[in-house]
């Protein structure tokens, strides 16, 4: 009988733990687009008032960011500066593809940031200052409605971690 409780109980705890983890990547997604606006917002620094190169503007903006974005941000800048004759976009989206699969992004998320880096590295300085611009109001969109969402899918994640443990030890007592 104890070792049916326990076991009932270890369900419900692991139930439990799983929503929340749940939320908890619901936040760090949400916490990884204000980095990634931080990151873009000093990568148009770089280009429009320190007139840097696009590969020396990438790696100041990822020396100066923390976490995977960091990362990705000095990759691209060190495949650049290497000259292996790939474009611009052929790098920011191999980079993106590598460095960004263990991120918290969605689909969308994931999109977006290919699609910026896709026109990022084309014609002059007033189309990059565009797109950096274009990119920074999805980010922003994105962000608030990532507020906005948060409390109420975290309260469900943590509450259906709840009922499904619930559930479950209901089912195999």
């Amino acid at each position: 009988m104890w070792l049916r409780l326990l076991g009932a109980f270890l369900v419900v705890v692991s139930c439990t733990g799983l929503g929340m983890g749940a939320a908890a990547r619901l936040k760090e997604r949400r916490r990884l687009l204000e980095t990634m606006k931080r990151m873009v917002s000093h990568l148009k620094g770089e280009i429009l008032y320190a007139n840097a190169a696009l590969p020396a503007a990438l790696s100041r903006t990822g020396k100066r960011g923390e976490g995977v974005l960091a990362e990705f941000f000095c990759a691209v800048a060190d495949c650049l500066e290497s000259g292996a004759g790939e474009t611009f976009a052929q790098v920011w989206s191999r980079e993106a593809k590598r460095v960004l699969r263990r991120c918290p992004l969605s689909a969308a998320g994931r999109e977006a940031l290919l699609s910026f880096g896709k026109n990022l590295g084309y014609l002059d300085r007033e189309m990059q200052e565009k797109t950096i611009q274009f990119y920074l109001e999805e980010l922003d969109l994105e962000i608030a409605r990532l507020r906005g969402e948060e409390p109420e899918k975290s309260r469900l994640f943590f509450s259906m971690g709840i009922l499904s443990g619930l559930f479950l030890t209901v089912i195999l007592l």
